[in-house]
Order: structure tokens, then C-alpha cells, then sequence
């Protein structure tokens, strides 16, 4: 007998798709979620998926996204709500089931990122994300000290650097350019060897100088070579200590001024050095 054939049944496929967005599934990554840059936008991506964790591939949820920053001094305080800064992040959609999520930062430190879905956090929520410093900028770095103000001729003396950038952040490493320090004495208008300059490697700097002589002087401090913040600065050096080596008679006769007669009272004058 004849036998017929026999083929497989017909076979049909399938699209399975994700299921409703979980936000204890869905997760977030890129480098703006853990660092940037004050005044440089950044960013990075929210993944949606399901209850399973399969990624989804359409968009349409309402992720919502908050930066809280780091406390505010009380200047800048006034500036935002409760003393600490706050930054509206906007979010788009991507046809394939992700989310951008776009921010920029202008006060450096640790800021805490938030995402949420219907009010409960993603996985790793929230996430810790550092801010740096943007480049240092001479306008608002700042000198402070009284060795800015007040000297001794002859004493080491010393005031400090603060190293800010355009947003008026304290910079927490070295600068890339070059600070500079001369003296010039306003009667004069001699300027004297550059001030000896310590680098902390954390944004403060160190100035270090001994002035030779008594006088006003004008201190130019700057920063590539552009004057910071409140530069220049009046310095007064006072005299220092007498030298008897380089003290002498105040008139011209030294037998004049060394010859008295006794039972008299005499005067001799002496210019101290």
C-alpha cells in the first residue's frame, strides 16, 4: 500500500511583548549619573521595563527626575529653597522604550538624583552624582589675609589664594594656568621680584614674601595674567626694628653733635634704620 506523506503542522511566530513599566525594574545609566561638570550640560538614560525585567520598546511613561545639591552659604542661600540647591532636569522620549534625561548644574558638590515612576524610585534610586568645579576663573578668585594689608620690613609675611570659577565654586584641585604676585612702591613705582607662591593641590594657594623696605605699595595679583577680583591691593609696610650697623647721627658736624658741655643738657638726634 501506497503511504502518504506526512508534514509537520505549520508553525506561526509570536511577538511577545514587555509588559506594563515597573519602575523596581527599570534602572538608569550613563556618566551624568554619578558626575559632571558646573555650567557643562550633562546627561544620561532611563531604561523602562517590565515586571520581569524585559526592556520595553515603546515609550509613554511619565518618569519624573529631581537634583538635590549640596547646602548653600548664606549668601547664596537666598537663592533657592531651604538653603540648598535645587535643578529641574528635563526628560525626553526615545522611540525604543528610553529616556534622556538632560541637567545643568551651577554649584558644585554632592547632589542626590531621584527618578521616580507613579512615586516610587527606580532601581539604585537615589543616586549619588558629583559635581566638579568648571575652570578657575580671575575675576572671582579671591586673596584674604592681613599680609595683604599690613607688613613689617624685614618679617616674613603671608596671605592666601582662593582659586573659583565663573559660578563663584571653590576649585578643589590646582589650577591649570599660572597665579602671579609683584609688588610696586607707589613713591617709586619700582616693582620688586615676584612673592614666593604655594600650591596646596586643592584650589588654595600660599603667598609667602619678606619686604625689604617701609612704604606703600600697590600688590598686583593675577591670574593668567588677568587681575583677580578686588586687584590691586594697598599694602603698608611699617618699619621694622632699628639696625644699630646702619643707624646714624641726625646732623651733619659729628664733632658738633659729640661735644657737650657739663652740667648741660644736649640732644643728639639718631635716624634708625
Amino acid at each position: 500500500p501506497s503511504s502518504t506523506p506526512r508534514h509537520p503542522p505549520p508553525y506561526h511566530q509570536a511577538v511577545v511583548l514587555a509588559g506594563k513599566t515597573d519602575a523596581k525594574q527599570s534602572y538608569a545609566r550613563g556618566d551624568g549619573l554619578t558626575s559632571s561638570v558646573v555650567g557643562v550640560p550633562a546627561s544620561f538614560a532611563i531604561v523602562a521595563c517590565d515586571v520581569h525585567g524585559n526592556e520595553r520598546s515603546t515609550c509613554g511613561d511619565n518618569f519624573q527626575v529631581s537634583l538635590s545639591g549640596p547646602a548653600l552659604d548664606d549668601h547664596r542661600a537666598s537663592e533657592v529653597a531651604h538653603g540648598r540647591s535645587r535643578v529641574h532636569a528635563l526628560v525626553s522620549e526615545y522611540a525604543n522604550g528610553t529616556y534622556t534625561v538632560e541637567y545643568t548644574v551651577t554649584v558644585a558638590g554632592l547632589y542626590y538624583v531621584m527618578v521616580t515612576l507613579g512615586g516610587e524610585p527606580i532601581q539604585g534610586a537615589p543616586f549619588r552624582m558629583q559635581a566638579f568645579p568648571a575652570k578657575t576663573r580671575a575675576s572671582h578668585s579671591v586673596a584674604h589675609g592681613v599680609g595683604l594689608s599690613v607688613a613689617t620690613a624685614g618679617v616674613y609675611t603671608e596671605f592666601s589664594l582662593l582659586a573659583k570659577d565663573t559660578y563663584g565654586n571653590d576649585e578643589t584641585k590646582s589650577s591649570e594656568g599660572n597665579f602671579s604676585v609683584a609688588f610696586r612702591n607707589s613713591a617709586t613705582g619700582g616693582v620688586s621680584a615676584p612673592a614666593a607662591i604655594d600650591d596646596s593641590l586643592r584650589g588654595l594657594y600660599t603667598v609667602g614674601y619678606v619686604p625689604r623696605e617701609a612704604g606703600i605699595y600697590s600688590v598686583d595679583v593675577k591670574y593668567n595674567r588677568m587681575p583677580i577680583f578686588g586687584s590691586p591691593y594697598t599694602l603698608l609696610v611699617r618699619p621694622g626694628r632699628a639696625d644699630v650697623t646702619k643707624s646714624r647721627l641726625a646732623c651733619g658736624d659729628h664733632a658738633e653733635c659729640l661735644t657737650a658741655v657739663a652740667g648741660d643738657a644736649h640732644v643728639i638726634y639718631l635716624h634708625g634704620h
